[in-house]
């Protein structure tokens, strides 16, 4: 059902499904990328 409501209002401000794979795939690189940097951060040890 939520994602039906979404799929309605992507159409109204003109979001086809090419746009939408492209803003997630924009947010999935941004949140790998915060995690690699936290784990990074974590577990490499200092020299």
């Amino acid at each position: 059902m939520k994602f039906a409501k979404f799929k309605s209002v992507a159409r109204k401000i003109g979001i086809d499904r090419a746009i939408a794979y492209t803003i997630a795939g924009k947010g999935w690189t941004g949140v790998a990328g915060l995690i690699t940097i936290l784990l990074l951060a974590r577990f490499l040890s200092r020299v």
